[in-house]
């Protein structure tokens, strides 16, 4: 695999389940080594995990015996100025107020919520998102696409999402990747204006863009042509 993000960029990485989307994210989060090639860092050669980069899971991971606040600082200092940087990114994630309360009574939607707060705690340069979605009903689902969105644009860190809602990859992203046995089979930008509207005809050509390129995954992982050529994978700032 040859790829790029550029920085700033929030690409999103769509393909079946098994042609290597968690696994391309944890290379990049340093979580497992690559077999050959290497992983650059605006230019530079990174090998292991790294204190500018987080990784968002399906599952919210939080601890029950803590709460919410403790959560968010996982791994800060405990002290008055961490815990006015926990609150201050709880409001950001819509969570004002609620740092005294424990994981247990938090919805689906919230405890995502709280693992986005956590991740941005650290300021990181690069956010992994591996399907931190997929659990959600579709009312939270929406909501937490434009939390993200909003997110993102204050932040403008690099973002790398894997889904496999189709739409949720168009609604986001600048660019959708379609992998397929460890392959880009397709590179498509979604040069569309931001907030996306679901409803036009350019967003559902997007759409329907993407699906086809998913349906013809397998002849391009077998050395077929695929519909856009994939770009180096470097400037993850």
């Amino acid at each position: 695999m040859d790829l790029e993000a550029a920085a700033g960029e929030l690409l999103a990485i769509v393909g079946r389940s098994g042609c290597g989307k968690t696994t391309l994210l944890r290379v990049i989060a340093g979580l497992d080594a690559p077999t050959a090639g290497e992983l650059r860092f605006d230019g530079l050669a990174r090998t292991g995990a790294s204190g500018d980069v987080r990784m968002i899971f399906q599952d919210p991971r939080l601890l029950p015996w803590r709460r919410v606040t403790d959560n968010v600082r996982l791994g800060q200092p405990d002290d008055v100025e961490h815990r006015r940087a926990a609150a201050d990114v709880l409001e950001q994630v819509g969570l004002a107020g609620r740092g005294g309360d424990w994981p247990g009574v938090l919805s689906g939607g919230e405890k995502q919520r709280v693992a986005l707060a956590r991740a941005l705690m650290s300021q990181p340069g690069l956010l992994l998102l591996d399907e931190p979605l997929g659990a959600l009903d579709a009312f939270t689902r929406v909501d937490m696409q434009r939390l993200l969105e909003n997110i993102w644009s204050e932040r403008r860190f690099t973002a790398v999402l894997v889904t496999h809602d189709v739409e949720e990859a168009v609604v986001l992203a600048d660019r959708v990747l379609s992998l397929a046995g460890g392959k880009v089979a397709a590179a498509i930008d979604v040069d569309l204006p931001r907030p996306r509207d679901r409803l036009s005809a350019s967003f559902s050509a997007r759409v329907a863009e993407v699906l086809e390129s998913l349906s013809g995954d397998t002849l391009a992982a077998r050395g077929g042509s695929p519909k856009a050529a994939s770009r180096p994978l470097r400037g993850l700032a």
